[in-house]
């Protein structure tokens, strides 16, 4: 697992102790996040490097927009919204592509929010990993039993490539996933942080279709 310690991590964000606890109080950091671990200075805090950076990233650039209730209700709210594909395409920030692939990979014009970001994250880890095209749709087509089955929240898409072929792999928790050394790793995307992405895309009031 690749940690980072609470003085790198408030150095690194320029955040500070208070924010950070008080981000914990209102649910924004995962308490489960605040990983206790023996050091030679005693026992200090560590944090999953890639989601927490990731979360505080999100935080800061929203704070000034929304109130810590809003940024909670975002970040926390229960997986049952239902996302049609007609709202996907007014959403501003969203690509394009994606709306055509989803409604071609899953055969419908309506998901559940977490089937849209397990979705997204298999296309932009997919893309990020140069694959494209009918691939994509491919790959998240055969994806869509893992993506019902495994929770959103905390987990992370990796893609890997074995024999020539793209493969979507979910995991749960902050612990990077091991392959052996028959398996490529594409690239990796953390499927809660893309639904909260998807939360705050999706309640812009300045749809695409305002502009």
């Amino acid at each position: 697992m690749d940690l980072i310690s609470k003085k790198d991590l408030l150095t690194e964000t320029g955040i500070s102790y208070g924010q950070l606890y008080r981000w914990k109080r209102e649910r924004l950091i995962p308490e489960e996040w605040f990983i206790k671990q023996s050091a030679f200075t005693g026992q200090e805090t560590f944090f999953p490097r890639e989601q927490t950076l990731s979360r505080i990233k999100m935080i800061l650039e929203l704070k000034d927009d929304h109130s810590l209730e809003e940024l909670s209700r975002i970040l926390l709210s229960d997986s049952d919204l239902t996302v049609t594909r007609e709202r996907l395409a007014e959403a501003r920030g969203i690509e394009d592509g994606f709306v055509d692939t989803i409604a071609e990979s899953l055969g419908k014009d309506r998901y559940s929010i977490g089937e849209t970001a397990a979705a997204y994250a298999v296309y932009r880890a997919a893309k990020k990993g140069g694959i494209a095209g009918s691939e994509i749709i491919s790959l998240i087509a055969r994806s869509a039993e893992a993506m019902r089955a495994h929770p959103v929240n905390d987990s992370r898409c990796t893609i890997v490539r074995a024999d020539g072929r793209v493969h979507a792999c979910f995991t749960g928790g902050p612990a990077l996933p091991r392959f052996d050394e028959g398996l490529e790793t594409v690239s990796m995307i953390s499927v809660g942080e893309t639904m909260n992405e998807l939360r705050i895309l999706l309640e812009d009031k300045n749809a695409k279709s305002q502009r």
